[in-house]
C-alpha cells in the first residue's frame, strides 16, 4: 500500500491518495461502492466467515 503510514512511508500518503482517486474515478462508481462496502465488511467479519466468503467465489456482500 503506496504511502501507507504503517508502513513507515507518511511521506507518499499524498502520491497514494492521488492514485486512490485516479482508481476510483476510472472505475466508476459502482465498482467503487461494490468495494467500500466488502472492505468494511471485512473489519467486522471473522476469518472464517471470509474465507467461506472468499471460497463461494461471491463478490458481492
Amino acid at each position: 500500500m503506496l504511502g501507507h503510514p504503517n508502513r513507515r512511508t507518511p511521506e507518499l500518503s499524498e502520491i497514494r491518495d492521488q492514485r486512490e482517486q485516479q482508481a476510483r474515478k476510472a472505475a466508476g462508481d459502482k465498482a467503487c461502492d461494490t468495494y467500500d462496502t466488502a472492505y468494511h465488511r471485512s473489519l467486522t467479519d471473522d476469518a472464517e466467515h471470509g474465507l467461506a466468503h472468499a471460497l463461494q467465489g461471491r463478490t458481492g456482500p
